[in-house]
């Protein structure tokens, strides 16, 4: 009896430990786990390398794709002519000795696209998408509004014009800033395409600055390889964030259609506009009087100028700016406020966006010696360009 008691303790004893071997075997097992994904971590950690940190960040800008094109897309209208089209019964095929047709109704006629960038209904587009139905535009917000639309004011010389529906609440696309744009930046191109309704394209933005390609008066483009096609005039340009940085205008193209190289007004343009004409209800632009063609300082014959660009004055508006500051015929236009001038559009551009009374300071080039002249910024003449000196 004492001996069955005996065996029974002991394997009692025995289980015991068994179970407690298996326990710290678990703990032990556990504690290893637990270290070597920490070890791991740190490896990781450790592995990233710049190049990899380059791809992570590049992988991040696309992931963000998805959510800027969310976030804009609401914004988008589409723009078409304020009359309906009635239906028009089409052939679709014969069957049992019985025609089927398919009732075919275009609702509006598709002009463009715009941006909304104000809750209370304020919508910027091109002008040509609605220069010529004055008062006859429609505003389609995704597939069930539609509102009539008045036209507050437009801008032909950025080709850019406001438009307003009645309505509160809307969602709106907010500025960006497009001075802060660079070459390679990922960029996404959305509007109305033939009327079908809201597209995303996606490309990269190919240049700043574009000018002298004769759309407009006063061009300052973004380009982009971004997919711009008929009815997509007036829509948006967006960055990663979902913000607007342009106003997609033109394609440049020999077969009519989309071939890689598309225009954007970039944001600070149409802010600026949008503002003028919400204010004024036109856009006033500053003017100098003056005449100027491009040069190069590059060229032999101007030796030891540590400049390679300049604007030669050719003509001057006597009782204009320029006239009464100083500047003359054969002055070579260096600089403005120590920017380096690189065409005459950049100069256009630079004056033209000056405020009313402004002071601009030239930095020239006469007679072989430099000088400093101060030029005070006058509106710019309703008849007359901004470099017309027929008067």
């Amino acid at each position: 009896m004492e001996w069955i008691l005996f065996d029974k303790v002991k394997r009692r004893k025995i289980f015991y430990i068994v179970i407690a071997i298996v326990i710290i075997a678990l703990i032990v097992t556990i504690n290893g786990l637990l270290r070597n994904t920490d070890s791991l971590k740190k490896e990781q950690n450790f592995s990233v390398t710049p190049n990899n940190r380059e791809i992570y960040h590049i992988i991040s800008k696309f992931d963000m794709m998805p959510s800027a094109a969310s976030k804009a897309t609401p914004s988008i209208v589409h723009i078409a002519l304020d009359k309906k089209l009635s239906y028009r019964r089409t052939l679709k095929h014969r069957q049992f000795g019985f025609n089927v047709y398919k009732p075919f109704r275009k609702h509006y006629q598709s002009l463009g696209s715009g941006v909304i960038v104000t809750s209370d209904g304020y919508i910027l587009t091109n002008n040509h998408v609605v220069e010529s139905f004055p008062g006859k535009i429609r505003v389609e917000l995704g597939a069930e509004k539609s509102y009539r639309a008045k036209i507050i004011g437009t801008d032909p010389k950025t080709d850019l014009a406001v438009i307003k529906i009645d309505e509160k609440n809307l969602p709106y696309m907010k500025f960006g800033d497009s001075a802060n744009v660079r070459i390679g930046d990922v960029v996404l191109a959305i509007g109305n395409p033939f009327g079908i309704g809201e597209s995303v394209t996606m490309g990269i933005i190919s240049a700043t600055g574009r000018s002298n390609i004769g759309i407009v008066d006063y061009e300052d483009f973004i380009q982009t390889d971004a997919a711009i096609n008929p009815g997509n005039s007036g829509g948006a340009l967006v960055d990663i964030r979902g913000e607007l940085i342009g106003i997609n205008t033109a394609i440049l193209t020999k077969s009519g259609g989309y071939e890689g190289i598309s225009f954007a007004v970039p944001s600070n343009i149409a802010l600026k506009v949008f503002n003028e004409i919400l204010q004024k209800g036109k856009v006033e632009r500053g003017w100098i009087g003056i005449a100027v063609q491009n040069m190069n300082y590059g060229l032999p014959e101007f030796p030891g100028f540590r400049i390679s660009r300049g604007l030669l004055v050719v003509d001057v508006v006597k009782g204009s700016p320029a006239s009464i500051s100083g500047l003359k015929k054969e002055d070579v236009l260096v600089s403005v406020n120590g920017i380096g001038l690189k065409d005459k559009s950049h100069l256009r551009n630079l004056v033209s966006s000056a405020s009313i009374g402004e002071i601009l300071n030239f930095r020239i080039l006469r007679e072989k010696k430099f000088m400093e002249v101060p030029v005070n910024i006058s509106k710019l003449p309703d008849d007359i360009n901004i470099f017309d000196v027929n008067r």
